[in-house]
Formats: C-alpha cells, sequence, structure tokens
C-alpha cells in the first residue's frame, strides 16, 4: 500500500539526517560564534570589511576560533568605531560604545573691528573656527565693537553641519524717513476790486 511506502521513504530521510548530523557533529573542528551589541542599537557592522546582515544587536555569528578579526560598528550621526580581537571556541561577546560625532562652529563677519567670545573663549577676531562641538549642544557668542558699540549676545544651537556657519554682522540700521513737515500754505490774496 501507499502508506508504507511513504513511512519507509519518511524513515529512510531521517536515518540520513540523523547520520549527518552524527558526522557532522563529532567533527573535531571547534566553533566559535560571536555576538556584538552597540550603544545606541541599530548600528551596521562588518567584519574583516564583509557587512554582515542586519543591525545590532547580533547574535550567534560564526566565526573561526584562533583568527584575529576587525570588527567595525557605525551608525548615522556616530562616530564609526573598530575593535580588534581573537576569536574563540564558544560563544564571546563584544560591546561598543559609539561616541556621537563633534563638529565644528565657524563664526564669520564682513565686518572690521569686531570681537567675537564663543562661550567664554578669550575675545578674537572673525572669521574663527571651534571644534569638536555635539550636535542639539547650544552655544554662547558674545559680539563686542565696532567701536564704542554695545555688545551682543547670541545663541546658536549646534546642528549636524560641518561646519556650523554663523555670521555676526551687526543688524543694519533702519533708515528712517523724516517726517513730512506741517507746510503752512502760502496765503493769496485777493484784491477787491473797487468800483
Amino acid at each position: 500500500p501507499r502508506w508504507r511506502l511513504c513511512g519507509a521513504s519518511a524513515l529512510g530521510v531521517l536515518t540520513l539526517i540523523i547520520v549527518l548530523w552524527v558526522v557532522l557533529g563529532s567533527s573535531d573542528a571547534p566553533v566559535g560564534s560571536l555576538s556584538v551589541r552597540s550603544t545606541p542599537e541599530g548600528a551596521s557592522v562588518q567584519l574583516d570589511g564583509l557587512a554582515l546582515p542586519g543591525v545590532t544587536p547580533l547574535a550567534h555569528v560564526p566565526v573561526e576560533p584562533g583568527h584575529d578579526y576587525r570588527l567595525r560598528v557605525s551608525a548615522p550621526g556616530y562616530e564609526p568605531t573598530e575593535v580588534s580581537f581573537s576569536a574563540r571556541e564558544g560563544l564571546q561577546a563584544q560591546r561598543v560604545s559609539l561616541q556621537r560625532t563633534r563638529v565644528r562652529l565657524r563664526v564669520e563677519a564682513s565686518v572690521s573691528g569686531l570681537g567675537v567670545s564663543v562661550n567664554g573663549s578669550p575675545r578674537a577676531s572673525p572669521p574663527l573656527e571651534i571644534p569638536g562641538l555635539l550636535p542639539g549642544s547650544s552655544v554662547r557668542i558674545i559680539v563686542t565693537g565696532p567701536d564704542d558699540a554695545p555688545a551682543r549676545e547670541l545663541s546658536h544651537v549646534v546642528s549636524s553641519d560641518d561646519p556650523n556657519v554663523v555670521n555676526v554682522d551687526p543688524e543694519p540700521v533702519p533708515v528712517t524717513q523724516p517726517a513730512p513737515s506741517k507746510r503752512r500754505r502760502p496765503r493769496t490774496y485777493r484784491r477787491r476790486w473797487r468800483r
């Protein structure tokens, strides 16, 4: 009958799977596995220059024990980080903390005689650059001059642009039109004609 044929075929496939499992499982080759976590999560990972599928956290990445690997972890808005390690037998974990990408602030002016202080730094003349700022941080800019003009305080929130550019030219003084003078109309004299 047909059911005996199906049963015999299934038994044959099962036997083949068990034999392969025993043969491959009894191999003396050690097996290594790697898990990768990052702060923040969702980072891309390269292992010896090859991109791994998915993003962190990653688990059970096969590695060869005794082999030296180079791990590169990267995410938008963060500095890429590289880690070297030697793989060992069994499961091993790599945890990587990514640092936010820092940017520069460039302060420019087209007016001469200005002095600029950024976050309490010594007064300097523009153009000047301040490196190592975190996107999202706030910067306090004090502008003095030209001549005896009063000091101005500006606030700037650092964006992810590199560099952030801030122009500190004084705002133009609005030109006011003189108020129209009230002129008296010239008197007109009418001659009275006597008859």
